[in-house]
């Protein structure tokens, strides 16, 4: 196996979002009035390119035009049905909102290749959706907004830079720093959890951030090389669990654009340019034992860049919760956990104190 597909999972987190039970959803108004929606389902396809996103939306029953939200996906590859996307398809259609969520491209019926794609092509099938929304007579195009998780957090200030009419974000987990800082960040904690002390943390961070601006950018060999053999000489190496058994440092050439395109590419993907673009209002929400994200740092971001446009910006962290804002217990995975308290009707309030009828 080369060095590059090895070092891929590094950056491709993978969890597994289980079943997560029922749960309690009180419905309030979007511009229809405090009741609970009732609604009904269609089959949709959404054209990007030379891809075809498949998806369902949910509309209420009652004359339109609607105002809509459409759900932006994390990293994994779900689709339509995945139990932990539909709390949110329900939360939001019974709160008289049109719903559009797809199948993320390479997934059930979206055609396209997940792990060949870019966030580029993420992002571009974000916006198709949302435009998918804006031709529809039965949805109101000044009333879209979009929810996004995580990697869909990103993508949701893309979307808002290419539809500068957007109504709302809603940004869940979303990080301020590049993919490549964000999984230095991650790996870091993971260091941390097996005990090393902060100094040896700093070590093998300064090395993996170094590793990777190489693996970009092709320059700096000898540096990356002289680190790595200090790492291995002082059994850092082995006690970090990282790099794996048997790397060596690939040579320049040996850095193809194949076999290294994340590191090329969306590693050093920077949110924070499309800031300047948002006008919405923005509900960021985090859970304050994150470990994939640098909460704070991110908040400090986004107040200050958005604040320079003075953009309705709300922040919320929620005590004890994780990065899909679900109680963070030991010996559990992300998924196997009930929501933070308050954090469905902490979004359902945003919205109706800024869209609901007066």
């Amino acid at each position: 196996m080369k060095e590059g597909t090895e070092m891929d999972d590094d950056w491709r987190v993978r969890w597994n979002i289980g079943v997560l039970g029922l749960l309690s959803v009180v419905a309030v108004s979007f511009g229809f009035g405090q009741h609970e929606a009732s609604t009904r389902a269609e089959e949709v396809q959404i054209q990007n390119g030379g891809v075809v996103l498949s998806g369902t939306i949910t509309m209420p029953t009652t004359q339109g035009p609607h105002p809509a939200i459409m759900l932006i996906h994390g990293s994994i590859p779900a689709d339509r049905t995945d139990p932990f996307f539909q709390t949110f398809v329900k939360l939001f259609s019974k709160s008289g909102l049109a719903v559009l969520f797809y199948d993320k491209r390479g997934a059930g019926k979206s055609t396209g290749n997940h792990n060949a794609s870019t966030l580029a092509d993420f992002a571009g099938d974000a916006v198709a959706g949302v435009n998918f929304l804006r031709k529809r007579k039965d949805i109101d195009p000044k009333r879209i907004g979009v929810w996004g998780i995580s990697q869909g957090g990103w993508l949701s200030f893309v979307v808002a830079s290419k539809v500068p009419d957007l109504a709302f974000i809603i940004s869940v987990s979303g990080p301020a720093v590049t993919p490549g800082e964000q999984m230095i960040y991650f790996r870091g904690n993971e260091l941390r959890q097996k005990g090393l002390p902060e100094e040896e943390v700093t070590l093998v961070s300064n090395f993996r951030r170094d590793l990777w601006s190489y693996f970009r950018t092709n320059s700096g060999y000898d540096n990356v090389r002289k680190q790595f053999a200090q790492l291995k000489s002082g059994g850092l190496q082995e006690k970090a669990g990282w790099p794996p058994a048997g790397f060596e440092v690939p040579k320049p050439e040996e850095i193809d654009s194949v076999s290294f395109g994340w590191f090329k590419g969306d590693m050093g993907f920077d949110p924070v340019p499309y800031y300047a673009s948002v006008r919405c209002p923005v509900l960021a929400v985090f859970g304050e034992k994150d470990i994939l994200i640098p909460v704070q740092k991110t908040i400090d971001i986004m107040k200050a860049e958005l604040g320079k446009r003075k953009v309705d910006f709300t922040s919320k962290v929620f005590p004890g919760a994780n990065h899909v804002i679900q109680i963070a217990e030991s010996g559990k995975e992300m998924g196997q956990s009930p929501f933070a308290s308050g954090y469905l009707g902490h979004m359902e309030n945003w919205l109706l104190k800024r869209f609901g009828e007066k």
